[in-house]
Order: structure tokens, then C-alpha cells, then sequence
């Protein structure tokens, strides 16, 4: 029998969906450094994914 433990997040993979969630906000954020490359490649395709929502978004008139 097979008993799968329950582990708390990788905290640099949270810093990395941190780090998206701020980019699709809007919010001038700095990339940070990460050591796993999965997260590296995870970041850039989050990154890419914000820059084609903000040009969807409707434009609004002041």
C-alpha cells in the first residue's frame, strides 16, 4: 500500500504565481530569481499570458 504525503507549496513557486497575478494586475514588479527551471519556464508562459489578456481588455475613456 502506497501512502501519499500531503507537503506544503514549493515557496518559489508561489513567489512565481506571485509574481504573475502582479503582472496581470498591472503592478510594476521586478522577475525574480529562480533556481528550479520548471519555474523558470512557468514564469514566462504566465508572463506571456498577461501581455495577451492586458491587450484584450476593453479600453476605457476618461
Amino acid at each position: 500500500m502506497f501512502v501519499l504525503k500531503k507537503s506544503r507549496p514549493c515557496e518559489e513557486a508561489l513567489c512565481v504565481i506571485s509574481y504573475v497575478e502582479d503582472i496581470m494586475a498591472g503592478k510594476k514588479v521586478d522577475q525574480p530569481e529562480l533556481e528550479y527551471h520548471i519555474h523558470e519556464k512557468r514564469k514566462e508562459i504566465g508572463k506571456r499570458l498577461s501581455t495577451i489578456l492586458i491587450g484584450l481588455r476593453p479600453k476605457v475613456k476618461k
